[in-house]
């Protein structure tokens, strides 16, 4: 998101607890959306740390975070900060979102990107 510097965020902690992955998501000039794997820490200890560096880095517009997901419990700790904007989609929501974003990103349209942040 660096290129951009303004998007979304999206949160989930892995079942076992083991991993917090943050992704972004910002649209590129081209029309295309940018998806990226933005940090990918080990437990839950350091992310709401970690995201609201993310929020102080960018322009996030809303922090995405499933209410039955794995990392809804950051959701409290996150909606007590001032630049967070938290956004909570129900099940169908969810559903909608997945398979709206495989169905529309064919196989050419993935591209592998390196991320260095």
């Amino acid at each position: 998101m660096d290129r951009i510097g303004a998007g979304v965020l999206a949160v989930e902690v892995a079942s076992d607890r083991a991993h917090t992955s943050v992704c972004s998501a910002c649209r590129l000039p081209d029309d295309r959306v940018q998806v990226e794997l933005v940090a990918c820490l080990d437990g839950t200890a350091t992310a709401v740390d970690r995201i609201v560096e993310l929020h102080d880095r960018w322009t996030v517009h809303a922090t995405v975070i499933d209410p039955m997901g794995g990392a809804t419990n950051l959701r409290r700790p996150l909606g007590e900060r001032p630049k967070v904007e938290l956004v909570a989609p129900d099940a169908a929501a969810v559903k909608v979102a997945h398979a709206d974003f495989v169905d529309l990103a064919g196989p050419s349209d993935w591209r592998w990107s390196p991320t260095t942040s």
